[in-house]
């Protein structure tokens, strides 16, 4: 590892652009849950896709709680 990579600012830019990737992935999870789609596997994937959700949540609960530290 690079000093670079130990220095507060470039862990805030890290956790910032980690946080800003988590939070997408779960925007695009929600779309795919809004597809009115049926087949034999769709309860299956809602629920997957559901489970995803919630463990996004709680990694964006971290990530921020995270920048905060760096922030302080």
């Amino acid at each position: 590892m690079t000093p670079d990579l130990l220095s507060p600012a470039a862990a805030l830019d890290h956790l910032l652009g980690a946080h800003t990737s988590v939070g997408e992935a779960g925007a695009a999870a929600r779309r795919s849950l809004a597809v009115g789609w049926e087949s034999p596997a769709a309860d299956g994937f809602r629920a997957g896709v559901s489970a995803l959700l919630v463990a996004l949540e709680g990694d964006l609960r971290v990530l921020g709680e995270a920048v905060a530290v760096v922030r302080s």
